[in-house]
């Protein structure tokens, strides 16, 4: 019987994280390579593995010869891939720009291993998405679009475009120059996606990294492993407790009490919901971040008319991560999430 034997190496590792989930790994996303990635993963002799939340690229180190070969005749191997995400609550738990769907999150190399240019991934990775044939300005002297080494690969003015449309360009990042002004980062979407994407992650091996492959090949060596990680943060949202009591006498006079000396709720404020109903709400004086499985403990209480309090709601729940509230369309805008419950 013939055996046969397989080694694969990481060559790069691309990990979702989030820590809105016990886990601290990104449920409900998936990272897929674009078309033209795909053709360029086949063509060095590298595949693609899904597992949990991280995409890994290996080489065969029986083709390593095959990517040594591609590699040592480029000057750089440019890589992108998509971010699905199958949650349409994610906006809601995730600190991200309320109006995402108007634009993608893009993310490059940015320090060290992360993608992104703060801690966790924010509104600086939020950028406008363009597809081949859409308007990019009817306003201008002269319109630049530049590839992501900042080369111009088209240019036009009124006299030739009245209206200047995206070209047809491949799927990747590219800048937009209006008027000889500062730069705009955009990302053309120039293929056909089974979904809107979340995100597109760029990866560039500059010809220095492929110099370094290569050499190490040569050696017998095993090439380094890049790894990237993309974190994404719970969004803080003001916690508003409405109270419907059915049964409970008193509720005027109860209070939110908390394990956390950090957190306070407001004195109980009587309102009116949407539904008619008279409630009693408690509202969080600051944003408290939003988890899987809450790690708050927070009762509902009243004085008793003996010793001590009188616990009116053991536990209170967390708000439900569908729904959060803004208090404005304004960017900076309090979010809260309402919890409605009776007793």
């Amino acid at each position: 019987m013939i055996k046969l034997q397989f080694k694969f190496n990481k060559l790069i590792t691309l990990s979702l994280n989030h820590d809105y989930f016990d886990s601290g790994k990104a449920k409900f996303m998936k990272i897929e390579p674009t078309f033209q990635t795909a053709l360029k993963l086949e063509k060095h002799g590298l595949l693609e593995r899904n597992r949990d939340n991280e995409l890994v690229i290996l080489f065969d180190k029986e083709k390593e010869d095959l990517l040594a070969d591609k590699l040592g005749k480029s000057e750089g191997l440019e890589l992108n891939f998509w971010v699905y995400c199958s949650d349409t609550s994610l906006v809601n738990y995730t600190s991200l720009p309320l109006d995402l769907h108007e634009g993608i999150l893009c993310f490059e190399k940015s320090k060290g291993s992360e993608l992104h240019q703060d801690d966790h991934v924010s509104k600086k990775e939020f950028v406008k998405a363009l597809q081949p044939g859409e308007i990019v300005s009817d306003d201008y002297r002269e319109i630049e679009i530049l590839d992501n080494d900042q080369n111009v690969i088209f240019s036009a003015t009124p006299k030739e475009h009245p209206v200047c449309y995206m070209p047809a360009i491949g799927t990747g990042v590219y800048y937009i120059r209006k008027d000889k002004k500062q730069t705009e980062k955009i990302v053309c979407l120039s293929e056909r996606v089974k979904s809107k994407p979340l995100g597109l992650i760029n990866i560039t091996l500059n010809k220095n990294d492929c110099k370094k492959i290569v050499s190490d090949i040569s050696k017998g060596d095993d090439p380094q492993s890049h790894e990237y990680s993309i974190n994404f943060k719970a969004r803080k949202t003001y916690w508003k407790y409405l109270i419907v009591s059915k049964y409970v006498n008193g509720i005027e006079e109860a209070r939110v009490e908390t394990n956390d000396k950090e957190i306070k709720f407001s004195k109980p404020q009587s309102t009116d919901l949407i539904t008619g109903q008279k409630a009693i709400s408690f509202e969080s004086a600051i944003p408290i971040a939003m988890h899987e499985f809450t790690h708050h403990h927070f009762q509902l209480v009243r004085k008793s008319t003996g010793i001590g309090n009188k616990v009116i709601l053991k536990h209170m729940p967390a708000p439900p991560p569908d729904r959060i509230i803004p208090e404005s369309r304004s960017a900076d805008s309090k979010v809260y999430s309402e919890i409605l419950i009776y007793v």
